[in-house]
Parts: C-alpha cells; sequence; structure tokens
C-alpha cells in the first residue's frame, strides 16, 4: 500500500520534529519508525546503516553515548519527484522528493574534547518514499566533528593547514 505523499512542509515538520524529541528515551519508542522506511539507508561521513531496525541501533549506540545533542535547523529546500535523480546505491525508489535541509548539530561526547561542546554545521540529503525517509545522507566536515579533537590527529591537522595557508 503507497501512502500519500507527504507536502514539504509536513516533510520539514516530521523531518526537525522527529530530531528535536530524539534521546536516549525515545530512540527505541517506535519515534523513528514513523520518519524512516522500513528499507531506509542512513549514511554520513563515518557510517552506513540499511534498514530501519540498522538505524535505531545505530542511533540508540549513538544517543547512550553522547552527554548531549541538539540540532538548530536552517534553509530547507524541498524537492520534487521531477528533480530525484537518486545515485544513493540504495536500489529505492525515491517516488516523492529530494529534499536539503541545513543544520548545526551541538554536541558533547566524554571522549571528545575533553565532554566541551563541539558544534558542527551540516546539511541532509533526504528522498522520501510512501510518506517516509528512504534515504537520509548527512553531509558535514568530519574533521570539524571528530578529528580537530583528538590530541594527536588535533595537532596535525593544525599543522598541515598551517603549511597550506
Amino acid at each position: 500500500m503507497t501512502a500519500k505523499p507527504l507536502s514539504p512542509a509536513d516533510r520539514h515538520a516530521l523531518i526537525t520534529g522527529t530530531y528535536d524529541q530524539l534521546d536516549a528515551d525515545s530512540v527505541n519508542s517506535g519515534l523513528l519508525a514513523q520518519l524512516y522506511h522500513p528499507d531506509a539507508v542512513f549514511h554520513d561521513p563515518f557510517h552506513r546503516v540499511e534498514g530501519l531496525q540498522q538505524i535505531q541501533q545505530y542511533f540508540s549506540a549513538l544517543y547512550q553515548s553522547v552527554n548531549a545533542i541538539v540540532f538548530e535547523y536552517g534553509q530547507f529546500w524541498p524537492g520534487s519527484s521531477d528533480d530525484c535523480d537518486c545515485d544513493c546505491d540504495c536500489d529505492c525508489d525515491c517516488d516523492e522528493s529530494a529534499d536539503m535541509l541545513r543544520w548545526t548539530m551541538t554536541f558533547s561526547h566524554p571522549a571528545i574534547a575533553s565532554g566541551k561542546q563541539i558544534h558542527v554545521e551540516g546539511c541532509t540529503e533526504l528522498h522520501w518514499q510512501d510518506g517516509k525517509v528512504i534515504h537520509h545522507r548527512d553531509l558535514f566536515d568530519g574533521a570539524d566533528m571528530l578529528y580537530n579533537h583528538l590530541p594527536l590527529i588535533g595537532w596535525a591537522l593544525r599543522k598541515v593547514r598551517e603549511r597550506m595557508a
């Protein structure tokens, strides 16, 4: 059964509302099942997970390990089925859109930067099928998120940047 396509405003509200509610307690409550298609693919610079169950496991582990995580949303560019040329290697049938959403994530993790807050700017590409996300790709600088905050690697990256300047 094919669900009715969501309007751009409904897609925006669904993605931001889900992530605003997401925490260590809600991650296994069925919240993600309201957003993600059972065959969804989630992809970021560090991970690729396939299927709703693996996405839930990924987020469960993530939210159990961080001290805090908050998203501030920026521009949302709604797509249409006409401009969806999904080349995500997920074998999906993106029948509704390819949206883009800018965001800033602020998080703290006990093993990164001594638990201090880290701000990462990024963008998410969202492909929809049957009213749910079938492919989610986060685009951000992994160095900003992780590598710059590790003692030895962060020092080495700063030295490389100095030489390039």
